[in-house]
């Protein structure tokens, strides 16, 4: 199962998002979306970008 068919190029992370919904299964595609325990370190990984401006 293709992710990324070959003729689609990916400018930003919401169209990998998107290409996922369309083709992974839904715990498949939410397990990197998820983060572990709680999340505290996801929640550190989303916020750092947002920091750095």
């Amino acid at each position: 199962m293709a992710i990324r068919p070959p003729d689609e190029e990916f400018v930003a992370i919401e169209e990998i998002r998107a290409a996922a919904r369309r083709t992974l299964p839904s715990p498949v595609r939410e397990f990197p979306e998820g983060g572990a325990g709680t999340g505290s370190t996801l929640r550190a990984s989303r916020q750092a970008p947002r920091e750095a401006r």
